[in-house]
Parts: C-alpha cells; structure tokens; sequence
C-alpha cells in the first residue's frame, strides 16, 4: 500500500492518574477539618464520613482529573486548573465513580483500592452521566442487601458448585454463573477435569478447577469426591450438586 493509502497510527486519549494513600487523607482531614472545606464539596463531604476511605478515593480522584487538564485531555490547556472543589465524585446507584465539572466536559474515572492505597484514572471522552441509558430496576423481590463500599468478596460466601459431564458443561458454567449473580463472593466450579478447559475458557468471573476423572472421561465419582472433600469443601459455606452431572452409577453413588 503507497503512502496515500496508509493507515496513521492510533493515538491512545490523554489520561491523567494519582495515588493517594487512605490512612494519610483520612488523618489529614481529621486533623485540618478546614481542608476538607477547601477541597471537596459540601455533598462530598457528608459521603466522606460516613465512608471515610473515600477521603482517598475522592483525592486521587480529583488530582487525576486535574493532570488530564493539565495535558489538554479537557480541551484547550486549562490555566489555572480546575480547583478540588470544581472537580465533584459521585457514586451511581451501583457504585461506579463518574465526575461532575463546574466548567467543561466531564471525563471518565475509575478507581481501585489496593490494601492502603488508592489509585485513580481519569480519561477524557465521558458521556454526560445524566445522557447514560436508564437501568431497569430489579424486581423488589430480587434485590440484595445494601453492601459496604469497604467491603471485598471475601465477605459474601462461597459456593462450592458440583456439576457437568460429558456433553454438559454449559449446565456447569450456568450453575456457576448463577451463583455469581445471585451474590456470592467466591464460586469454586468443579467439574470433570476433561471439561475444565472448557468450562475455564468461559469462566471470568467464576474459579474452574478440574476433579480427577473416573472410569471414564467426564464423569464424577469417587476419586474426584476425595479431592472435592480435601481441597474444597473445607473453605465452603454452600454447597451445589447435580446440574448436568448425568445419570452414570458412579455419579449416582458418589452423589448419594
């Protein structure tokens, strides 16, 4: 291909990210009350305490959106830039972080924690949040209990799910799936390991493990309910047997 006709090469959008440490801001701010006057918002400030680790969040947050600014991810290179307070942190109903700017176009955030530190990504190009689809509301009957937004999946269970043959392993991974939805924190999914490869391809959130095969591939029995026993059970607090394990005598007597 000449020249003309070559493809420019991807330009990767200017991004801006900070850490911030939670003990530091949460000290900080305790210490100087008036330095949360001076760099957040009065509805900030009420989310902050009553959830104090995002002091940090809020922070790294909002330096991250500043450094954007600063590279001219916001547009025309801002000077001054933004001050704390023109930068607002919102949570939506489902957690997520999204940006509120006095002035300009509001960019994307996400924000992860890791032990004491707190680390923040804002990318220019965010939709208006109030332009984002509406979410249908799940049916009252459906709806988990509120969670904390300090909490991690080790505080909601794990399921230790028993399931697929040969032939069945989609059985296996909507069995899976299904306790992830339903608000587990941890799914352990075993099957026969001549289906692991396949059940693990389609697993992202869930964790695949192989149980020795028996007297034939695919098929549960005795050998993979002593591994099941030793190695998973011990850490499960449910525990699901049967979808698409089929109907093979050993199964059975394993099962029974």
């Amino acid at each position: 291909m000449g020249a003309a006709g070559a493809l420019a090469p991807a330009v990767p959008p200017p991004i801006g990210i900070d850490i911030a440490s939670v003990t530091r801001l949460r000290d900080a701010v305790e210490r100087n009350p008036r330095l949360a006057r001076r760099a957040y918002t009065d509805a900030e400030i009420r989310d902050c305490q009553r959830a104090p680790r995002r002091w940090a969040s809020r922070w790294a947050a909002k330096e991250a959106v500043r450094k954007l600014a600063g590279t001219g991810g916001l547009g025309p290179r801002r000077s001054p830039l933004p001050a704390f307070r023109e930068v607002e942190v919102a949570y939506d109903d489902h957690g997520a972080p999204w940006i509120r700017l006095l002035r300009g176009p509001a960019p994307a955030v996400s924000i992860s924690h890791e032990g004491d530190l707190v680390v923040a990504v804002a990318v220019a190009g965010s939709p208006d949040p109030l332009d984002r689809p509406p979410v249908l509301p799940p049916h009252p009957d459906l709806r988990l209990p509120p969670r904390s937004p300090d909490a991690n999946k080790g505080d909601f269970g794990t399921v230790a799910v028993l399931a697929g043959a040969h032939g069945f392993s989609g059985a296996a991974y909507l069995a899976g799936m299904g306790a992830a939805r339903g608000g587990a924190g941890r799914i352990r999914l075993c099957v026969p390991l001549s289906l692991f490869p396949i059940v693990a391809v389609k697993c992202t959130e869930v964790m695949a493990h192989g149980l020795p095969d028996d007297d034939e591939a695919g098929v549960i029995g005795p050998h993979a309910l002593e591994v099941l026993r030793r190695d998973h059970l011990p850490a499960a607090d449910v525990l699901v047997v049967g979808p698409g394990l089929g109907r093979a005598g050993i199964t059975e007597r394993a099962v029974k």
